[in-house]
């Protein structure tokens, strides 16, 4: 199949029952240059996409600690108001 689309060298497949066919590679690597290209843009593609959903985890992890943070002083300050009235009851 690959053969049809590039120039190629005929190889054994080791008893398997059929012939394949690698790439010819000129001097340049020019048969796999556009293969090359696309399996980078892909693979960087992936990983920007990882980082740009890592950045929206991490963006709203933040924002889910900073209001958690704000839930715990506003606690603390509860605490502390009931406290001082059961001194001032007990008093």
């Amino acid at each position: 199949m690959l053969g049809r689309n590039f120039p190629c060298h005929k190889v054994a497949s080791g008893g398997t029952g059929g012939d394949s066919c690698l790439p010819h590679v000129g001097s340049n690597g020019h048969a796999f240059k556009g293969l090359v290209q696309s399996v980078w843009k892909s693979k960087t593609t992936e990983r920007d996409g990882r980082i740009a959903s890592n950045q929206k985890l991490l963006e709203r992890l933040e924002a889910e600690n900073t209001q958690l943070r704000e839930n715990v002083v506003e606690l603390a300050l509860q605490i502390q108001a009931l406290r001082d009235r059961t001194r001032t009851l007990t008093a």
